[in-house]
C-alpha cells in the first residue's frame, strides 16, 4: 500500500554542528593516516590515537544536540 501524500520532516541541526561532524571525521581520518605514517616517521607515533579520543569525546559531549536531525545517525554509529 503506497501513501500518497505522506510527508517527510527532517529537523535541521543548529548553526556550526554539520561542521563539527566534518571536523570529528577529520580527526579520525588524521588518526588512520598517522597510524599509518608511525614506521616511516617517529613523532607520528606519539599522536597516533589522540585525535581519535578527541573525536569520540566532542562526539559523546554533542550526542544530545543531534537527536532527531539527519546527523544523529552519524554520532551514534560512531560510539558503539
Amino acid at each position: 500500500m503506497v501513501q500518497r501524500n505522506s510527508r517527510v520532516v527532517v529537523n535541521v541541526p543548529a548553526n556550526g554542528l554539520a561542521r563539527l561532524t566534518h571536523i570529528i571525521y577529520l580527526l579520525h581520518g588524521f588518526s588512520v593516516l598517522m597510524g599509518i605514517l608511525g614506521p616511516a616517521l617517529i613523532i607520528t607515533t606519539f599522536l597516533t590515537g589522540w585525535p581519535s579520543i578527541i573525536a569520540v569525546i566532542i562526539n559523546y559531549g554533542k550526542r544530545n544536540e543531534v537527536r532527531g536531525t539527519y546527523l544523529d545517525s552519524h554520532f551514534g554509529v560512531s560510539n558503539k
